[in-house]
């Protein structure tokens, strides 16, 4: 599988989670408006099925290194927190993710809250904003490829970074009437930056990382991230209350911007695409 094939497949899996995200509560809707809540439920159980059907499908042999099958689930842990803290692209990809969950779980614990209280918007309203945030994903997932071949996927990652944190400097501006504009251009550049921020992402894990610590390497990403969430919402409960809800979204902007730096600061400043050899994929 080539460099392109990666981010290719990366964006396209993208592209499918964004659009059922964009249409799956609108269909919800008319399902139960037709066909009367209990059956909307059985409909979406049915789903599932299908979905399984297709993943039986998927015909990869998996081969499992010998000496991995005797490794005690404490061993794999410590092996895959190894492998990333000691890796300097994949420490920076880490950190970045931990940052970026802490402070965009903050807004997004407060920003519903900051649009009906402060801005006065009714519940339609912030449904239809959220809903256009979702058109950025779908945009992001079309652009990660694109942008990749022309300007190098590191390059992309790292500048996608940055403005995906002065996008969120945006909401702050939003206020009544055409203030709403703001909130609208952020939601957009944000949900475009992230979708593309994951795609590089994902993808410069999967050429980094053995194949036989994939699992590994990912199980530790994503309890970083998840792992800083929660403190996000907390950490925005406590200080809203205290600042308000406008300025604590500063704070939280601030945070996304910042959320770059281990990027910047990482070898991915010097580098323009995917590594290509196995000496890059290794090096420490």
């Amino acid at each position: 599988m080539t460099k392109a094939d990666l981010i290719e497949g990366n964006a396209k899996l993208k592209f499918s989670t964004s659009a059922a995200a964009l249409v799956g509560p609108g269909l919800g809707g008319l399902l139960v408006q037709w066909l009367a809540a209990p059956v909307a439920v059985l409909v979406d159980a049915v789903s599932y099925l299908w979905s399984a059907a297709w993943l039986r499908t998927v015909r990869v042999p998996e081969v499992v290194a010998p000496e991995q099958r005797e490794a005690t689930l404490r061993a794999q842990i410590r092996e895959g927190l190894r492998l990333v803290l000691r890796h300097s692209v994949l420490r920076a990809i880490a950190l970045n993710n931990m940052v970026s969950a802490l402070f965009s779980s903050a807004y997004l614990a407060i920003s519903t809250l900051f649009l009906v209280r402060v801005i006065g918007l009714s519940a339609g309203a912030v449904g239809l904003l959220g809903s256009l945030g979702l058109v950025g994903a779908l945009l992001g997932s079309v652009l990660a490829r694109r942008l990749s071949r022309k300007v190098g996927a590191a390059r992309l990652l790292v500048t996608v970074a940055v403005v995906e944190g002065l996008a969120y400097l945006l909401v702050p501006l939003t206020g009544p009437g055409w203030q709403l504009a703001w909130y609208v251009a952020a939601g957009l550049f944000t949900s475009t930056c992230v979708i593309i921020v994951i795609v590089v992402q994902v993808s410069f894990q999967q050429t980094l990382c053995p194949d036989h610590l994939l699992g590994r390497m990912n199980a530790t990403m994503n309890f970083l991230y998840w792992g800083a969430a929660p403190v996000g919402s907390l950490f925005a409960g406590v200080l809203a209350t205290g600042i308000g809800l406008r300025p604590m979204l500063w704070v939280a902007g601030g945070g996304m911007l910042l959320a770059a730096v281990p990027l910047l600061a990482s070898p991915l400043r010097r580098m323009v695409d995917l590594p290509a050899g196995e000496d890059e994929r290794v090096s420490r």
